[in-house]
């Protein structure tokens, strides 16, 4: 099934519903490995290594959260300094989480008019280096010349938790059983991803595969579906930054 459509609203919000698991964030294996509930932490940290069409339903599940956020705080930077320069682009990914993927956060600011089209390709073109940008917006962040209300974009939905495991300080996740208590209801635990392990979850997507794929788990760590993910992430299909997003 492709990568459903999402469409960009005049106050630049970012409609979109995930095609995958139809907006529930669930599939039958468990939490839905293309949208995640729109936990911004988990998708993030999946964006940062995907490709292909996961790479595109990360980017528009992410989008659906934060893409008016970026467009207020991109308004907000050019409103400073009277014109958008690479450093706020730097400031944007790494306040929202894209870190060295810019090349969809400035799309997105191309499709919504803030920035002008091919602008990305054009900086590229002359010899902007990401990483050189990133250390330099760091900085600027670090002496506070860039100080912004929202803290730690990332964790503004999903909030920042720690593992309930007895004395584990890490920060960690919710994974649910459902159906398991006396009235049926559903159980939840906060793990982080060593102890989601140790108890049964796969930390990929949530499921509790205890019984049903621990062994592949005891091996790889991860389900045998978010396994299979992982290897076609990383090789069966062509680099996104060579294609163009279309919204």
């Amino acid at each position: 099934m492709p990568v459903a459509k999402g469409q960009v609203q005049p106050d630049k919000s970012y409609r979109y519903r995930c095609g995958k698991c139809s907006g529930s964030g669930r599939v039958s294996s468990g939490i839905c490995p293309h949208c995640y509930r729109l936990d911004l932490k988990l998708l993030h940290e999946q964006f940062q290594t995907a490709q292909g069409e996961r790479y595109y339903a990360l980017l528009k599940a992410i989008l659906s959260v934060q893409g008016k956020a970026i467009y207020d705080r991109a308004m907000e930077l050019q409103q400073k300094d009277g014109v958008s320069t690479p450093l706020h682009l730097g400031i944007l990914c790494i306040e929202f989480g894209f870190n060295s993927r810019m090349k969809p956060l400035v799309e997105w600011l191309e499709e919504c008019r803030l920035l002008p089209s091919g602008i990305y390709v054009d900086l590229r073109e002359r010899g902007m280096r990401v990483g050189a940008v990133l250390a330099k917006a760091q900085a600027a962040l670090d002496a506070g010349k860039y100080q912004h209300p929202v803290v730690d974009p990332i964790s503004s939905r999903s909030g920042t938790m720690q593992c309930e495991y007895d004395g584990c300080p890490e920060e960690a996740s919710a994974y649910t059983l459902h159906g398991v208590g006396e009235q049926g209801e559903d159980e939840t635990h906060i793990f982080c991803i060593e102890h989601a392990r140790d108890f049964g979850f796969c930390p990929g997507c949530g499921w509790f595969a205890l019984g049903a794929d621990d062994d592949f788990m005891v091996r790889h760590g991860l389900c045998s579906d978010c396994y299979d993910g992982v290897r076609a992430d990383m090789g069966e299909f062509d680099d996104p930054d060579d294609e163009v997003f279309v919204y």
